[in-house]
């Protein structure tokens, strides 16, 4: 073998790693990796867990169940009902906590005003019915499973409604009756929320309050019950931290 043929072995190595470093150089230079990539990233996880405020308006709905003992030798009036509507506007402030398995634990508490004001007679010799709200809150306990920005939840806890229930023949005072206060009761509900952006979140809520039966009696002696059970169906907005 001459010196020539000895040295091609040599030449076409050197020119296989000289290619080689060229190919790889010129890739980097490019801003392409030397391997192709095959990770993809989808939508990062929407995070529920923060504090929020907000607000929140829509119809309120009302049943007062009212029965009244009139001792007047007929007992002619027992048990009547009133169906009422208003409106109900509130703001809200709550902490939610997103676990790792998807579940969205939180509390809240809202503080508005319940506008119910309805009054009709209920038998023929002009006995009223009567019922008349006012403030209104609740503090509640939430739970709910998220769905990246969709967060559906059930809610239950305590409500406060300012109540008037009114009963009797009001041109007879000792049978007109009249009671106003604060009235406490449960609540519980289930509603949806969607997040828009990282910090604005828009929900629909139905709730339902039950400000529990009591009994009072007037100057008569004569016993009554009211019992007032109350519809919520509203849209809201809030800001989270």
């Amino acid at each position: 073998m001459n010196r020539s043929e000895r040295m091609l072995p040599a030449a076409v190595l050197s020119a296989l790693v000289t290619l080689s470093c060229f190919a790889t150089g010129a890739a980097e230079a490019n801003g392409r990796p030397p391997a192709p990539q095959f990770e993809t990233y989808g939508e990062p996880v929407y995070n529920w867990t923060g504090l929020y405020f907000g607000a929140s308006a829509g119809g309120a709905f009302a049943n007062t169940d009212h029965f009244y003992d009139r001792q007047n030798g007929k007992n002619d009036h027992g048990q009547v009902w009133l169906d009422s509507s208003g409106t109900i506007a509130s703001a809200h402030v709550g902490y939610n906590y997103m676990m790792p398995s998807s579940w969205v634990i939180g509390v809240e508490a809202e503080l508005g005003m319940l506008g119910i004001d309805t009054e009709r007679i209920v038998i023929k010799d002009d006995d009223v019915l009567r019922l008349k709200t006012g403030m209104f809150g609740t503090a509640r306990a939430r739970l709910g499973y998220a769905f990246g920005r969709f967060l559906p939840y059930v809610t239950a806890g305590f409500a406060f409604v300012d109540i008037e229930n009114a009963g009797g023949n009001p041109l007879n005072a000792a049978r007109f009756l009249t009671l106003s206060e604060m009235r406490p009761g449960l609540a519980v509900g289930a509603g949806a929320e969607y997040a828009f952006s990282q910090n604005l979140v828009a929900r629909l809520e139905y709730l339902y309050v039950d400000t529990m039966e009591y009994e009072v009696r007037n100057l008569e002696n004569e016993m009554m019950k009211f019992d007032n059970d109350i519809h919520l169906v509203r849209a809201g907005l809030s800001y989270k931290f």
